[in-house]
């Protein structure tokens, strides 16, 4: 357990290795795809997913080894523009689309319901701001999958 979110981040940083091995395991296309809909949700928490965020974050799970060893960066960028087009077009509806894939893998082992939590931490602060409405819609997402979100410092 983790005192707060910055020690966690801190620690995911310092086991990245670690959770490549994990995704190796458990990263199929229903959890790459609730790790994509986590992560456009967690951009659009504020209301705002700006063009540079987005970018941002479409950079980093393009590169990141965890999806990278497994999927190309088309499928990357074709799962993350497919729940973002969604959430530009009716945020209800997006985030709605979002949590639907997410609950899809609440019955897979709990690494791979964590990997989800994990990507959303990892790229959400990607820009050096994880903020309050990121962190509660993190929240929601542990939840949803049975998690502790004070595990993740949350």
């Amino acid at each position: 357990m983790f005192a707060s979110f910055k020690s966690f981040l801190s620690n995911l940083k310092a086991q990245a290795k670690s959770l490549v091995a994990v995704a190796e395991k458990h990263m199929d296309k229903d959890v790459f795809a609730a790790c994509m809909a986590g992560t456009v949700i967690c951009g659009w928490a504020d209301g705002d997913f700006s063009s540079s965020e987005k970018l941002k974050a479409l950079k980093l799970a393009k590169t990141h080894p965890m999806f990278k060893n497994k999927f190309s960066a088309d499928d990357v960028k074709d799962a993350f523009e497919l729940y973002d087009d969604v959430m530009t077009m009716d945020s209800a509806m997006g985030k709605a689309e979002a949590m639907k894939a997410i609950t899809k893998i609440a019955n897979k082992d709990v690494e791979a319901r964590e990997l989800v939590v994990q990507t959303m931490a990892m790229i959400g602060a990607a820009d050096g701001d994880y903020d309050d409405f990121e962190k509660a819609v993190t929240r929601e997402v542990c939840q949803a999958l049975g998690l502790r979100a004070n595990k993740f410092g949350l």
